[in-house]
């Protein structure tokens, strides 16, 4: 039978086809197939192809364990501990250190319509004068007579002394503050998923992801020297919406090339999924 020979059958005579089944047909009357040929097959008997293996098969042939998906989740796992570092650099910038009132150069107490000024030399010989952490507390023996909270400075006695807390006075009644820069912080996180991720559908992911990379390198460096504690609550606002932008890609970009690696080809996907996610917990 020559190649490209069209039979007419009886109607009557043709077989029905069932979807899947293999017709054996003699090798002299194949026609010879092109490379690049595309077959039209009546749509009843066509096996539908299964979408999810044949796409697990592409990304296996590219290999996708190559070394540079593996130095690109490499990098990318570096740079986590900078987001990490960031986010809780507050518990060694904020640490509370042991204090207590600085001794004031003068404080007058009236017992019995007389005042006396009892850091003086002849004052302090009637009364005992104790400074705690966050009130001097003037006793008469056994009773105590004056009680005020620290209007001077503090004194600070803890190893470490080199915080915002020390720098700023951020104790006693204003203990909370020094909390309130991890709440200034998580809120620019929420401002900046909020307001960059439309920027980047309009103007590319790209252009945003380098434009606040470099505002987040400056913003940190800035509040490393700030003048005063409400500028330091503005920069650590601007570092958490930069950061939130910065965090969302390199976690996506890792999370994608991690889950493409497929290091374990035999576990069920579901399981990947859950020992990836375990892993960024």
């Amino acid at each position: 039978m020559d190649e490209g020979v069209i039979i007419k059958m009886d109607e009557v005579a043709v077989a029905e086809l069932v979807e899947g089944a293999i017709v054996k047909i003699d090798e002299e009357a194949v026609a010879e197939l092109n490379e690049c040929a595309i077959v039209k097959i009546d749509e009843e008997i066509v096996t539908e192809l299964d979408e999810g293996a044949f796409v697990d098969d592409i990304f296996t042939s590219l290999n996708w364990r190559g070394s540079y998906q593996v130095l690109s989740c490499g990098v990318l796992l570096l740079s986590t501990i900078t987001l990490a570092i960031h986010a809780e650099s507050v518990v060694f910038i904020g640490k509370t250190v042991t204090h207590q009132c600085q001794p004031p150069q003068s404080l007058n107490v009236s017992v019995s319509n007389v005042t006396y000024d009892v850091m003086s030399a002849s004052g302090g010989t009637y009364f005992n004068v104790s400074f705690g952490e966050c009130s001097i507390d003037v006793t008469n023996g056994t009773d105590t007579i004056f009680s005020q909270s620290c209007h001077a400075n503090y004194i600070y006695t803890g190893e470490t002394k080199s915080t915002f807390v020390t720098q700023w006075d951020l104790v006693c009644e204003s203990e909370s503050l020094s909390d309130a820069t991890q709440s200034v912080y998580a809120g620019g996180q929420m401002f900046g998923s909020l307001f960059f991720a439309p920027l980047s559908d309009r103007y590319g992911r790209k252009k945003v992801f380098v434009l606040t990379g470099v505002l987040q390198l400056l913003s940190s460096v800035v509040s490393s020297f700030p003048p005063n504690f409400i500028v330091y609550m503005f920069l650590r606002f601007l570092c958490g919406a930069f950061m939130a932008v910065e965090s969302f890609f390199v976690y996506i970009s890792f999370y994608l090339l991690l889950l493409n690696l497929q290091f374990w080809d035999q576990v069920e996907p579901n399981f990947k999924i859950s020992t990836i996610e375990i892993s960024f917990v």
